[in-house]
């Protein structure tokens, strides 16, 4: 019993400190939350677990999270102060209030600390911040709660209709902690189903089953005549079941606060309890000393239970935070540390697009996104659906062609483009009209004309010429119309280009630069979008000017019509050559 006791203690202590540096903030921790509407007793119960007077009336006095840390040992103290949090002024860091020995000045103490918290925040009186006292006693168990300010459905004079929906969220955000065990505070004198805690206990968001949940009846000398009935069953988990149940207490009243100790009021509760109809109340569910117990031995449970799991939650936080930090790099407090900096940032992004333009897909930069930053590969993709779309725009005449030829046809009306070589065996299969059924969507006055409609154009632009040479006027209208028909693959494969080289930069930017360095990535990414807008504008010049060059004369970098001029030209030679060659197969210039 007392190694187990001891374990409870140093668990506290360990939760506890956790708690005091706000680790709460990032992985939540085991604690008792005690909720309920005002004026449902909330205080009086504080008071009567903890031997300290919190302000008590009629109206909403809790203001703001209160953490009592309560710890068993033979020194007596008491201290007041608040939870340390971002943007505290010099009066909120500085407050710490050692109480005097009798606790006498504990409740003006809150009152000064709560006002200290709620300053700034106009009409709504209600702070996020908690207040955190420690008590020290013989006579105290050892338990921390977590005090939370009462549901209120209506404002009064100067406060703000925000306030209620603050309390209901704050009061959401600690309830909704698996690792809470949930206090629902219920006076006698009200019906259950009144019970704003409650609902907000069994939302679905929190604890639907009831079973982090024990239910607090309070000021059971005021039930209405006549419902006892009604709150006993409630006491005996009869109507609205919780897997901890319910617990029930007589507290000092607003009179009984200034005559009657708490050991007295200890006293007359037990006297109470043992009178009817509350007499039939299972003695362990009954009374301040009993919750005590119950609530030191649910905490404990509870503690033992999460304490491992917290463990490895922070031993996951403080790994990525150090991940984080590690790939954050050097402080950047000084100049020269800023250089190193942006120089291996912009180093390491340059680098990577030289990879992605190269095809070296090597690295995690690649290996996580799939294949969407192999840039050159992705380049390859359009050039060659560029070259199909030109591709398509050659004219296929009527007949007359020769083996070896490349033809687009379609196999069907529908069916889509495909490209074939005509062989001997296939030549029939090609005699009919394919060139214009490649683009039906294209005006077929643009296309080249078939080989009838050549002739006929021949004919309608003779002029004086010699036998054998047509004027190359009718060549340019030729390749006017053909030129017509790849401006939009061009302008297209153009705007794709573009378009793929912003976005591998982008990524590339945002893989490299860290988050914590907005400044740096936004300069990275605006100098690789002029870079790439000025290449672009070179681009768009290039590209004009080749199809301007086409325009205005005869121009081409096609190697087959040179090789074929070649082919005529030697062709004479080669025969008259051949006709030379003797028996062996040698030249004979003499011939």
């Amino acid at each position: 019993m007392a190694c187990a006791k001891l374990v409870h203690e140093e668990a506290k202590k360990v939760v506890d400190h956790l708690r005091e540096i706000r680790l709460d903030n990032l992985v939540q921790l085991p604690a008792i939350i005690v909720g309920g509407d005002t004026s449902s007793g909330k205080s009086s119960l504080l008071t009567a677990i903890s031997g300290l007077n919190f302000p008590s009336s009629a109206g909403l006095t809790t203001r703001c999270p209160t953490e009592v840390i309560l710890t068993r040992c033979e020194k007596t103290s008491a201290e007041v102060s608040l939870q340390q949090f971002d943007g505290m002024s010099e009066g909120q860091r500085t407050f710490n209030r050692i109480l005097k020995e009798d606790r006498s000045d504990f409740a003006s103490t809150i009152t000064e600390a709560t006002a200290l918290l709620t300053e700034g925040y106009g009409g709504s009186y209600i702070s996020p911040n908690s207040i955190v006292v420690k008590a020290k006693g013989p006579d105290l168990p050892d338990l921390t709660l977590i005090d939370l300010p009462g549901l209120v459905a209506a404002t009064g004079e100067g406060e703000s209709e925000q306030m209620i929906k603050d309390i209901r969220d704050m009061i959401h955000k600690h309830i909704s902690s698996p690792r809470a065990v949930i206090l629902c505070v219920l006076p006698a004198n009200n019906d259950f189903h009144n019970s704003s805690i409650l609902t907000m206990a069994k939302d679905p968001d929190c604890d639907k089953e009831g079973i982090r949940t024990i239910g607090i009846i309070t000021k059971p000398d005021l039930a209405d005549k006549g419902s006892e009935s009604n709150v006993l069953q409630l006491a005996q988990n009869a109507k609205a079941r919780l897997e901890l149940g319910w617990h029930t207490v007589k507290l000092r009243s607003q009179q009984d606060l200034q005559t009657r100790s708490l050991m007295e009021a200890e006293e007359a509760e037990a006297l109470f309890f043992d009178t009817d109809p509350w007499r039939v109340l299972d003695k362990e569910s009954v009374g301040i000393q009993k919750l005590r117990e119950r609530l030191q031995e649910l905490l404990f449970r509870r503690v033992q239970a999460e304490l491992p799991k917290v463990s490895e939650e922070a031993l996951q936080r403080l790994r990525a935070t150090e991940a984080e930090l590690n790939r954050m790099g050097v402080k950047c407090d000084e100049t020269s540390k800023k250089r190193l900096v942006f120089a291996a940032a912009a180093g390491h992004c340059h680098s990577l697009l030289e990879d992605a333009s190269a095809g070296r897909y090597i690295g995690p930069f690649f290996e996580r996104a799939g294949f969407e930053n192999n840039l050159r590969a992705s380049m390859f993709e359009m050039e060659h659906k560029f070259r199909n779309e030109v591709s398509k725009t050659r004219s296929m005449c009527l007949g007359n062609y020769d083996v070896g030829d490349k033809v687009w046809y379609k196999k069907s009306e529908e069916g889509e483009a495909m490209e074939a070589e005509i062989t001997a065996k296939n030549a029939g299969k090609f005699q009919l009209r394919v060139g214009k059924d490649l683009h039906d969507n294209i005006d077929p006055d643009k296309l080249l004309p078939d080989r009838r409609e050549l002739l006929d154009l021949l004919a309608k632009m003779r002029a004086d010429s010699l036998p054998g040479f047509e004027s190359d006027v009718i060549f340019k209208q030729l390749m006017s119309r053909k030129l017509q028909l790849w401006a939009n693959p061009a302008a297209l494969l153009q705007a794709e280009t573009v378009k793929i080289l912003e976005e591998v930069s982008s990524r590339a930017v945002m893989f490299t630069v860290p988050a914590h360095l907005p400044s740096l990535r936004s300069y990275l990414q605006e100098q690789l979008s002029q870079a790439i807008e000025e290449a672009a504008d070179k681009l768009d010049h290039r590209v004009k000017q080749v199809l301007e060059t086409e325009q205005k004369r005869p121009y081409t970098q096609n190697h087959y019509y040179n090789d074929l001029l070649m082919k005529f030209r030697t062709q004479q030679l080669t025969q008259k050559l051949a006709k030379l060659k003797d028996y062996e197969g040698k030249v004979n210039f003499n011939a």
